[in-house]
């Protein structure tokens, strides 16, 4: 907007005309229409007069999405449609009972334990288990661990690997699943936690071996 006359060497200027800097758009509709994505780091600089203002939306965006799902979570814990858990012996190992208490299906994603000293799996087949041990390393599986139709319930079994063995009988396990409604909405996505101790598996163990059938040799 200023730039010398060619003729008389004059500098012309407009003034009253200001452009401003434009503002991190695409970080905000990302925030608004909650499109999944990874979100890049973006500086906003805002001059006003002699002092700029560095204003980081990165910080505040990473934020956002664990607040939403942790007050999704801590709704559905209090109003009771968050599917219910219980591990409980069974005829072939300890189990992790997942009970789907809504009206719609749900979809469980994942189910992780911190540290990965054990693992679940919805069968006993090789490709289940090789699927339990994938996903003890944190790497994302393509296709969901199980789906529970309304008011019923699945039970994943519980593998354990060497490291268990030795591990302190009062060390405490994270165990966090993964689920979402089979209905695609704004926030249909959810995580549940729960803590169980290496003694409690151990003690659910024995429980399985007492329910194993006994046999009696006779001299």
């Amino acid at each position: 907007m200023k730039a010398p006359h060619s003729k008389c060497g004059i500098r012309v200027t407009v003034s009253g005309v200001r452009i401003p800097p434009s503002p991190p758009y695409p970080l905000f509709m990302r925030l608004a229409a909650h499109v999944p994505g990874p979100l890049h780091p973006a500086v906003y600089k805002a001059d006003r007069g002699e002092s700029s203002m560095a204003i980081e939306w990165l910080g505040a965006a990473r934020l956002v999405q664990p607040v939403l799902l942790g007050v999704k979570s801590l709704h559905d814990r209090i109003f009771g449609k968050a599917p219910h858990l219980n591990f409980e012996p069974g005829d072939d190992g300890v189990k992790l009972r997942v009970h789907n208490p809504r009206s719609e299906t749900i979809i469980i994603e994942d189910v992780q334990a911190t540290p990965s000293l054990i693992s679940f799996s919805h069968g006993r087949e090789i490709d289940d288990i090789a699927r339990a041990i994938v996903s003890s390393q944190n790497i994302p599986a393509e296709d969901a661990l199980a789906v529970v139709a309304p008011n019923e319930h699945v039970s994943l079994s519980l593998l354990t690997f060497d490291p268990f063995g030795k591990s302190p009988a009062g060390l405490i396990l994270k165990i966090n699943l993964r689920w979402r409604s089979a209905t695609v909405r704004t926030f249909s996505r959810s995580t549940i936690t729960r803590k169980i101790s290496v003694r409690d598996i151990r003690d659910l163990q024995k429980a399985v071996d007492q329910r194993q059938p006994r046999i009696t040799i006779l001299g």
